[in-house]
């Protein structure tokens, strides 16, 4: 399921190549409706690109 803001919340985020980024893959609480409001939304982990090593920086030693 995609991460929706309108009832997710996200508290964490993992690296994942099996997931497309922006999936919900956990699921901590359910979201609560009552008479079609929310609420409370649902507490989720969702999927983010893994890095690459030409998107970390690398900084040479003693160069901080």
């Amino acid at each position: 399921e995609k991460f929706d803001p309108k009832k997710h919340e996200a508290v964490s985020q993992e690296e994942s190549g099996e997931y497309e980024p922006g999936t919900v893959i956990k699921e901590f609480h359910k979201c609560y409706y009552l008479n079609g409001r929310l609420l409370r939304p649902a507490m989720v982990v969702i999927s983010k690109s893994p890095e690459t090593l030409s998107e970390i920086e690398v900084v040479p030693e003693g160069e901080t």
